[in-house]
């Protein structure tokens, strides 16, 4: 294609074609309803195109809360490893705690885009179809 060309406005969508992608891309990675939908909509017409890119964003990220185990290894001769396996048992500890907030915190987050995802739906199926 010729650099000078121009493609008409009417021939290509790019919010269509994105919305289709972010569609797909829901499908394969964001989590699902308990009825197998997907958690939010991927786009609309009477909300701005904004509103659904934060939604998409929080449909991907909503369950990857928690925090891994990570202990520095402690290199004093004699007590380094009772020094060392000490701060593994108050890490593992405080991570228990840690990861039952980040489940509380999910189902939060869950609850909260299924609430948004419906208002939405809501106020799309009222848009009145003068097109």
């Amino acid at each position: 294609m010729n650099p000078d060309e121009q493609i008409p406005q009417n021939e290509v969508e790019v919010e269509a074609i994105m919305q289709e992608i972010r569609t797909h891309i829901l499908e394969s990675k964001a989590s699902r309803t308990t009825s197998g939908d997907l958690i939010v909509p991927a786009g609309g017409e009477r909300l701005p195109q904004a509103f659904y890119d934060h939604l998409y964003h929080a449909a991907l990220v909503h369950d990857r809360l928690g925090v891994k185990l990570n202990v520095t290894p402690v290199r004093i001769p004699v007590f380094g490893r009772i020094i060392e396996w000490a701060r593994t048992k108050v890490h593992q500890l405080v991570l228990f705690y840690v990861n039952q907030l980040a489940v509380q915190q999910t189902q939060y987050n869950y609850h909260i885009l299924q609430a948004i995802s419906l208002l939405a739906q809501e106020m799309e199926d009222d848009v009145p179809t003068s097109k």
